[in-house]
């Protein structure tokens, strides 16, 4: 956004804001997304989820002074973090599309060639926390114990 405002203060504002909130909202749903992914450890979720953003930052601001220092102008930049935010679209989609057993089973989905050789996992009254669980093995098929 910047890279197309940058030219119109008033636009280029706007865009910051855009920007600011966006990130604030993505920030927060990437964080929920990646705990509910990890269910047994959800503070280490959420501290992948402050590592990939902090790495991003520090990507980001290199990139930055690297095109600037290369002459580019102060614009560069702008272009740099779009760029990036594409590549990134094409990961999200391309991965989005994927499905692994401990994704699935994380999200408490049962797959269509697991649903026939796997049992409901059962917790043992004994262990509230989760560590008495029982269950039958796929047949083969990969899947694991639900």
């Amino acid at each position: 956004m910047i890279a197309l405002t940058g030219g119109n203060a008033v636009l280029a504002i706007a865009a910051i804001v855009a920007i600011g909130i966006s990130s604030q909202i993505l920030g927060l749903a990437l964080q929920t997304r990646l705990m509910d992914l990890s269910p047994t450890a959800p503070s280490l979720g959420a501290a992948l989820c402050h590592s990939a953003l902090n790495l991003g930052n520090a990507t980001g601001a290199c990139l930055a002074g690297l095109v600037i220092a290369a002459g580019y102008g102060y614009l560069a930049p702008a272009w740099v973090g779009a760029s990036l935010t594409a590549v990134g679209l094409l990961v999200v989609a391309t991965a989005g599309r994927t499905s692994t057993p401990q994704c699935d089973r994380a999200l408490g989905r049962v797959r269509k060639d697991c649903a026939r050789t796997t049992t409901p996992r059962q917790v043992s009254p004994s262990s509230a926390d989760g560590r008495g669980i029982r269950g039958s093995r796929g047949g083969g098929l990969g899947c694991g114990s639900f």
